[in-house]
Parts: structure tokens; sequence; C-alpha cells
């Protein structure tokens, strides 16, 4: 993109501010989905900024624009968007930055919590989207084909599954429910597929009754039974303003404009993220099998990256291999997520997207941060390594042991029931405070069953609310990064099981963690026990699925301590 493009259109947005009778524009990182992964053609926050990153929002006014980001993509964003303040949130607020401005916004793309959220300080004014308007090459949306589950991978009939959705309905004296969560519909009905490879459900609304009738808002009818109800997008505005009954809404999630639709809407939680998070038996088997599949390919791709001459490689080169050797597992679909590839100073970057402009040659030494994973049948994987090129960064040494003190620390955690992320988070910090050290995202996040790679609703981290529950399966994942230098993040998948009332984790994930990355000197006792067992579990897990020189790599970098 040449430089001036970001500057002309943020001209263009302020050249429409007198005909909406706004002094400035409100663009979060959304779509009316409210999900992580949006289409092309919802990406306006990138349209008008740059920036990559999945959350955050960028307010413009006359003369000021600003991007509001978290710590998480701090770096990121001061590299991606030149144009723009960067401000880090939540520790600072957008009605600080503004000088009383009337402020327009999408209600299509504002949810009606953050909408009562920010009009207690901030002029909030719904216009039409000024975006839509200038973006004239904007993206069509792309046709799909959903599929069904196999039923030995979903667990539970589409019928099964709504009783408990039902119950609570009943529990809470509703009519229905309306989602937006197009996660919600896939699991409920056993389908998977849509316009974003990384996040295989469809982009609709459903709305769910106590009778037990479904009705999808935006989705075509497949050629295939299923236990609802098909309607164009269109009609949703008029279905939900007509609806007899209480229809509950998850005000954290369903935009303004279909809140505002309903006469007898009720605020609660969408019953079914609860129930969708806590995995069956069936999906969790089905993650057992996807994660030897992809340690797999994980242990042919770092053999292989051991035997490179390290000068002939690239960030794009390295993810390029790995999507290469998950693919010659014919159960792989496709990535989870854009691989995170950063050598040394991209690596500090926490959620780095590697393109032509910003990708580094590998030097003789250095340090790669590899995040990556994949849908399987039924499963989805995350992965993240931190390796050593050539000999490393001595200064990393010290750093990585603590992290790696501190994955082994929360994996082998006991606690008791009742306990959320925010109550556990510490465990995997402890090591690096004793270093002074910290890092600035959370420490593990939910993933799905051939779904979201991120996925609600409990996560653990310093604002993790929600009660960890047996069956959840969540990532393990601390990290430390020195901006402009280098990053370090290790992450294994977890389910969560249950004894006697505690709950422990147990791991899925099974690849060798890179000892040439280790300070021996530091690491203490007990996490190098737990770090020889791990590594005798690979080894015995995936043994017989390697062979040859493969297989003689992956006996040397499970050998204990």
């Amino acid at each position: 993109m040449e430089d001036h493009v970001i500057t002309d259109r943020i001209e263009a947005l302020r050249g429409e501010f007198n005909r909406l009778g706004v002094d400035g524009y409100y663009i979060p990182k959304v779509d009316m989905f409210m999900g992580e992964y949006i289409r092309p053609c919802d990406e306006r926050l990138k349209w008008v900024s740059g920036f990559t990153g999945s959350a955050g929002f960028a307010v413009i006014t006359h003369n000021r624009a600003a991007l509001f980001v978290d710590g998480r993509y701090t770096v990121q964003a001061k590299a991606e968007c030149p144009d723009f303040e960067i401000i880090l949130i939540p520790d600072n607020s957008v009605a600080n930055w503004l000088n009383g401005e009337k402020i327009g916004a999408d209600a299509s793309i504002i949810t009606q919590s953050n909408y009562e959220r920010l009009c207690e300080n901030i002029d909030i004014h719904f216009t039409e989207n000024p975006i839509d308007i200038l973006w004239s090459d904007r993206p069509l949306p792309q046709n799909y084909e959903v599929k069904q589950l196999a039923p030995e991978l979903a667990g539970a009939t589409t019928s099964q599954k709504l009783e408990s959705v039902v119950k609570e309905l009943l529990t809470l004296d509703l009519t229905a429910f309306v989602t937006n969560n197009p996660e919600s519909i896939a699991w409920l009905l056993n389908i998977r597929g849509g316009e974003i490879p990384t996040l295989p459900a469809p982009h609709a609304f459903g709305v769910f009754e106590a009778s037990g009738k479904i009705s999808v808002f935006g989705m075509k009818a497949p050629n295939f039974d299923l236990s609802a109800q098909f309607y164009e997008f269109s009609d949703l505005l008029p279905f939900l303003s007509k609806f007899d009954g209480a229809i509950g809404a998850n005000k954290e999630s369903l935009p303004v404009e279909f809140w505002r639709a309903m006469t007898t809407a009720v605020a609660t939680k969408d019953p079914i993220i609860a129930a969708k998070a806590r995995k069956n038996f069936a999906e969790i088997k089905a993650s057992q099998n996807a994660h030897i599949a992809d340690a797999v390919a994980m242990c042919r791709f770092l053999h292989w990256l051991d035997e490179q001459d390290t000068s002939n490689l690239d960030e794009i080169k390295v993810r390029d291999r790995l999507e290469d050797f998950r693919r010659q597992n014919d159960a792989y679909s496709c990535a989870s997520f854009d691989t995170i590839s950063g050598f040394n100073e991209n690596g500090a970057i926490v959620h780095y997207r590697v393109d032509k402009k910003s990708n580094l040659q590998f030097t003789k030494d250095g340090v790669l941060l590899l995040d990556s994973g994949g849908h399987y049948p039924g499963a989805t994987t995350d992965i993240t390594r931190t390796i050593a090129i050539g000999e490393g960064i001595d200064d990393t040494r010290i750093p990585f042991t603590a992290v790696l003190e501190g994955l082994a620390s929360i994996s082998q955690a006991r606690f008791p029931k009742g306990y959320a992320g925010r109550d556990i988070d510490a465990l995997a910090r402890f090591p690096l405070w004793a270093q002074n050290r910290d890092y600035g995202h959370g420490t593990g996040h939910g993933v799905g069953a051939s779904l979201s790679v991120h996925e609600g609703p409990a996560s653990i981290s310093k604002r993790g609310e929600v009660p960890i529950e047996e069956g959840m399966i969540l990532s393990l994942e601390p990290g430390f990064y020195v901006e402009g230098k280098f990053g370090i993040r290790l992450e294994n998948l977890a389910v969560v099981r249950e004894d006697n009332n505690f709950l422990h984790f147990e791991t899925l994930t099974f690849v060798p963690f890179d000892r040439r990355m280790i300070s021996h000197e530091n690491l203490s006792p007990n996490p190098k026990e737990w770090l020889n067992t791990y590594h005798h579990e690979v080894w015995e897990r995936l043994a017989q699925s390697l062979d040859g020189t493969t297989k003689s790599w992956l006996r040397q970098n499970t050998a204990p301590l």
C-alpha cells in the first residue's frame, strides 16, 4: 500500500462528517457477528488505518486520529499505523481523549452494552457507515458450502443439544434466544463451513425457541436435512420486532440495531456458549487424535528446520514449509489461524503476521517464535514453540527458562471446582515475576472443536472471571517479549479433568521444547522433572508414527536432561 493511501482515506472520511452531522467517527475492529475473525468485506478498521490486529478501535475527528489497542498490539500498531496516535486500553479511555465532540457510529457493529458504556461519557450519534460509501473496491461476501459434522465427531445430535438450551430458556422464563454467534449455530446444528476458512461456521443469526423451533437468518438452506428453518437476513429485523414473548439476548455481543428491534428483550448470556465449551467424550477423542497428527507434522518440520542452512531461510519460507508438512496428512483441513512466524524483533509483536514487507531474512544466530495450528475432523489445534536459530541469542535463555517453568507450573496445577482463570493465572507468571518480568497477554484461552481457535467463555488471565469446568480445552501459554529484540512464548493445549471435586489439566500437545534455549543452571528441579516426564510421553506417543532420521531426531530431543 502506498504511503499516502491511509492519509487520503482519513481525509475522505472527515469529508463526510458535516453531511452526517458529527465531529468524528468510531470505527471498531468488529462486524455484526462480533467475532475475532471477520470477513474481508467487513475489514473497515483495516481499510481506514492499516491495522491488521484482531482487536481495537479507532476514533477519527476533524483534526486528530487515534487507535486504541491493548498490550498485545502496541508494538504492531506503532509499526502499521503511523498516521494515528496509539493509545493503550484499558489504561486510557476514549472519553478522556475526546474534547466533547459528537461521535458518529454504526448501530449494526456496536454492541448494546458497549453503547451503554460509551454514551455515559460520549455523545454518540448513529448514522449510516461512511466507510461503506467511500470503500469503492469493497469485496463482496463469498458463497460457501456447509457440511454435516459426522455423528462420531459431534458426540450428540441437534435434538440432544437443544434439550439443554431449552431447559435454560425455561429456567429463565424466556420464549426464545437470539444469537449472532456463528459458532453457536454451527455447534447446535452439527455443521461446519463458512466464508472464513479459519472459522468454519456460517455468518448468520439464529433464534432458538423454547418450543424447539430453530430459525436461521442469512444462511442458505443446505442440501441435507437440518432441524431448522432458513430465512433471508432481511427477514430478521421484522421477525424480532413482531416476536411474541420474552426473547433473550447477550448485550455484550448483540448490536444495538437488533437489540432495539425487540420490544421484549431480556439481557442474558448465550446458553450455547457454556455448553459448547464443555467438550463431550467424542470431541475430546477427536482432539487427542488431531494433536497426535499435528505433532507428527510439527516434528517433521522441526527436524527439517534443524538441517537447513539458516541463511537461506526467512519468516515466510518457514511458515509455508510448516503448512506443507501439515498438508501431508489427509485429515488436515486448513490453518486454524494465520501462522505467527516471527524472527528476532518480529517475535516481540505478540500477534505478528508476516507479509512481504515485514518478512525478515534469518541471520546466522537468532530466535524464532512460531505460533500455529490447524483444523482437523472435529478438532482444532494451537501450538507455540520458540526455537533457536544457529546458536540462538544468549539473552533469551534465562527468560526462556522462566517461561518454561511457568508452563510447567500451570500444567501441574490442581485447584478446586469453581475457580476461575484469574485464580490460577499467577501460577504461570511467578517464575517471571521473580526476575521482575511479565507479559501483557493472558495465559490461556478456550479452543473450539473444529471451530474458533479462540473460544469463550473461560480464559486464564487477570480478567478471567468465568469458572473453569471439566471438559474445557484451554491453551497454556506464558511468554516474554523485549521490543525490538525478541519474543518468547511456549504453548500447549490441555483438557480440564475432574478428580474428587478438584480440577487439573491433561496435556493434549506433544512436541519437544528446544533444549538449546534452556539455561540449565537456572532450571529448578520440579520443572526439570516435569520436562523430562513430558518429553518421555512425547516419545511414547509419536515414535511409532515417525521413522528414519526424524525418529532419531525425536529420540535425541526427548532424551532426559
